[in-house]
């Protein structure tokens, strides 16, 4: 998928981008791959950057719409996916990516730097001690994350990260043609059958509600998408 493709499926589905937005979307595609040359960000066996990875990670915004202001966690973000994306798209939210590797988060930074993103920074640790920090734990509005382990894992660090006080909101509301995500969410990226990682999850106390977002839109045909979803997890108010 070319550029010029990417863009046309986005509006397609409602999804404007506009110019400086578009050009920061290049110029991030264009430091990934300088970068993937010294680290391992994505496979360097895939061509297809703008539909597999671009694509894949701004679809969810076609249906759903997340808090403005929002503070955003991008756990184990790699190369920078979702979060990168998803900042250039939401200007006025904020972003913390995060991931356990360090050459990662070096490659990442240096990105962001050629970026010039204002609405990014990084951090580098594992989740389990991140958490602890006063600075992050019980700070963030959603997380986002994408194929980083299984949802019962993923759960239990997200719930570390979240602001409690945005438990108690209501999850999905239907707004026209989109739904609006409240704060106090996770959005995991999936794929294949989830129902027993979501069973699993489920198991653990910390989920209120779940909806399984199908990745179906105009377009969607253009590329491999097959059992690819999203899992919208709003979280409990305390652990049982």
């Amino acid at each position: 998928m070319e550029f010029e493709e990417f863009v046309e499926i986005c509006k397609l589905n409602g999804l404007e981008i506009s110019e400086d937005k578009a050009k920061l979307l290049q110029n991030y595609v264009d430091f990934l791959l300088e970068q993937n040359k010294k680290v391992n960000l994505i496979s360097r066996k895939e061509t297809d950057i703008w539909g597999k990875h671009i694509l894949h990670c701004i679809s969810p915004l076609f249906k759903i719409e997340i808090e403005p202001n929002s503070l955003v966690l991008d756990l184990g973000t790699g190369g920078g996916l979702p979060g990168i994306p998803w900042a250039i798209l939401n200007e006025n939210a904020n972003f913390i990516l995060l991931d356990g590797t360090r050459k990662k988060i070096d490659a990442v930074s240096n990105i962001l730097k050629g970026l010039g993103l204002k609405n990014v920074k990084t951090v580098w640790g594992r989740a389990e001690e991140i958490s602890k920090l006063k600075e992050y734990g019980k700070k963030f509005d959603y997380v986002i994350c994408r194929a980083v382990a299984e949802l019962k894992k993923v759960v239990k660090w997200s719930f570390e990260f979240l602001n409690p006080k945005n438990f108690s909101k209501k999850f999905l509301e239907k707004t026209n043609q989109k739904s609006y995500l409240r704060s106090g969410s996770l959005i995991a990226f999936k794929g294949g059958d989830v129902e027993n990682e979501i069973k699993d999850a489920l198991k653990t106390g910390l989920v209120a509600d779940v909806e399984i977002l199908e990745l179906s839109f105009q377009g969607i045909e253009k590329v491999n998408f097959k059992d690819k979803k999203v899992v919208l997890m709003k979280l409990a108010t305390k652990e049982v």
